[in-house]
């Protein structure tokens, strides 16, 4: 699990599901990201 962030619209992004503060272009970038980042920290 990623236990911090420094950006609180990526935390909000991961915690909550809220897209309305990442630019729409960025957000399946940013989501594939953010999961191989969870993955890889329950491996």
């Amino acid at each position: 699990m990623i236990t911090s962030f420094k950006d609180r619209r990526l935390k909000r992004f991961y915690e909550t599901g809220e897209r309305g503060k990442i630019q729409p272009k960025l957000l399946d970038r940013v989501e594939f990201i953010l999961s191989l980042l969870d993955i890889a920290e329950t491996i």
